[in-house]
């Protein structure tokens, strides 16, 4: 814990909050040399806090750091300024992600980006539904424009499903209060696993196949047979208002009726 009085720390936090203002208009402006000085000025602040050191400054809730970060947090659900720590939701190509943003160790001008999934069933960036990224500000862009950007280079190059252990884990996680108030609920659900099938209890037209693949190819299979589950749900119920129809696999028929809600 730091020692310093009171008329010392609100001056000091002051001088802060003035930086944590600055700081956007300057990178937005591309004005490198003032950003500069804004952070040296910031960092000055925090070493005289924390008693003419950096030295566990960011060691614990109660160092000096620790605490002029959160005196000066965006409000959860508010994209935060430059320096400014924050979470927020950001819309890539309909995938949306929960952002975690704050400064770095060493400058205010270090950012430290952590993307998690927000929609379970989803794609998103990683397996395991979590992602670290360290970067400087990005000159000319807001927080949550440079973070889209950071997240569709991403996307680009690792578009990925979420591992069902993952996935059941992050299920069971207590979201905060400003998410659950989202007008669109997140979707929370655990992993779905698919019930093995009797390659002769499905429809004309429609075949199983058992293959290895390379991730990539896997991915592609995965989207096609997702297209392909709702005509063949469909064509299952044909087949059980026939009479004469073949006897349905029973996990297929148990998907074919809670696909039609329970009809």
């Amino acid at each position: 814990m730091f020692k310093t009085s009171i008329s010392l720390f609100w001056h000091c936090l002051l001088l802060i909050c003035e930086g944590i203002l600055t700081v956007p208009h300057a990178v937005l402006s591309r004005a490198d040399f003032a950003a500069l000085v804004i952070s040296e000025r910031y960092d000055a602040a925090i070493w005289k806090l924390n008693g003419g050191s950096f030295f566990g400054s960011n060691a614990g809730d109660e160092s000096a750091g620790t605490i002029v970060s959160r005196h000066c947090q965006a409000v959860p659900g508010a994209v935060p300024m430059w320096g400014q720590q924050g979470q927020f939701i950001i819309d890539v190509k309909g995938i949306r992600c929960w952002v975690k943003y704050g400064g770095s160790l060493g400058s205010v001008l270090n950012c430290h980006f952590e993307f998690k999934a927000l929609d379970l069933d989803g794609p998103f960036i990683s397996e395991t539904g979590y992602r670290s990224h360290f970067c400087g500000v990005v000159r000319g862009q807001a927080v949550d424009a440079a973070a889209a950007a950071i997240f569709t280079g991403f996307l680009g190059k690792h578009r990925r499903y979420l591992e069902p252990s993952y996935q059941d884990s992050l299920a069971t996680d207590q979201l905060p209060g400003w998410i659950k108030a989202l007008p669109v609920q997140p979707r929370r659900s655990l992993a779905v696993r698919e019930a093995p099938c009797d390659a002769q209890a499905l429809p004309d037209g429609f075949v199983l196949v058992d293959v290895v693949l390379t991730a990539r190819q896997a991915f592609i299979v995965r989207k096609w047979a997702e297209a392909a589950r709702p005509r063949v749900i469909a064509a299952m119920r044909e087949a059980q208002k026939s009479p004469a129809s073949a006897p349905v696999e029973p996990a297929l028929a148990a998907a074919a009726a809670d696909e039609g809600g329970g009809d």
